[in-house]
């Protein structure tokens, strides 16, 4: 009797954990979609990514935690919740890094690693140069009345009121309120050509060290969905990869890719 009282209480229970659930979901940023982002269910070992409008869809359990990575963005850990699983929705918002480092160059110099030569030919700082007289004491005469500004209005008897309006807006105000909102849109502008260049020179590179017939007639992915094939698999292991010019290594990397590509694509 009294297993049957128990089986009654947590069978409800063990039912909703059990049940899966077809969650949609949605990945943004401070500058609008992330395309591209990679969702894991670290429970069930399955994965997919967002499209171009930052939508996905992925299969959970109430309690399985969803990992969501992206080359531009800290890594992020979702637990599935109660709610999620009866709306089926969730909404999610990814951080940018702050730094991507993309080229360094490297300018030659003309010094000779000796301290006493090298130093000779360093231009002198124009502040240091100009403030060189400004502690020469010697030419000044202490005995020589000053007239500074304030003391001229004082002795000047000139009325140098003023009514003002305090209801009237400062204008100052008005134009730095709109000099830093520009700044701020010229910043978000930037981030997002950054990192659409990004995108577009990663696919380019890997075209251009394993040619674009291997996409096609050895991958079988059409000519027009070579790039996304390549934001699908982009990961730390496939710049590292193209950096160092590995090409038969990322021929194989890429062919270990394509069957899950094309099932996260056809569902």
């Amino acid at each position: 009797m009294k297993k049957c009282l128990l089986l009654l209480i947590f069978f409800p229970y063990l039912i909703t954990h059990s049940q899966k659930a077809l969650i949609k979901g949605n990945i943004n940023d401070k500058l609008g979609k992330v395309v591209n982002a990679h969702i894991v269910n670290k429970n069930s070992k399955e994965g997919t990514f967002s499209n171009d409008n930052g939508i996905f869809s992925i299969k959970a359990s109430l309690g399985d935690e969803l990992e969501i990575t992206s080359i531009q963005h800290h890594s992020l850990k979702i637990t599935v919740a109660n709610i999620t699983i009866k709306s089926k929705k969730i909404e999610i918002k990814l951080h940018l890094k702050d730094y991507v480092l993309e080229e360094v160059e490297i300018k030659k110099h003309s010094l000779h690693g000796i301290l006493e030569r090298d130093f000779k030919q360093t231009p002198e700082d124009i502040a240091i140069v100009k403030s060189k007289g400004a502690l020469d004491l010697t030419k000044i005469d202490f005995k020589e009345e000053i007239l500074l500004k304030d003391d001229e209005i004082a002795k000047s008897k000139v009325n140098i009121s003023r009514k003002t309006d305090p209801t009237q807006k400062f204008e100052g105000i008005r134009l730095f309120k709109t000099s830093l909102f520009t700044r701020k849109k010229e910043k978000r502008l930037a981030q997002r050509i950054a990192k659409e260049k990004l995108e577009d020179q990663l696919s380019k590179k890997i075209v251009n060290l394993i040619g674009e017939h291997v996409f096609t007639k050895h991958y079988k992915i059409p000519s027009d969905k070579i790039r996304q094939f390549i934001n699908f698999n982009r990961s730390e292991k496939l710049i590292n990869l193209v950096k160092n010019k590995e090409v038969f290594k990322l021929i194989e990397f890429l062919q270990e890719k394509v069957e899950l590509y094309k099932k996260q694509t056809i569902d």
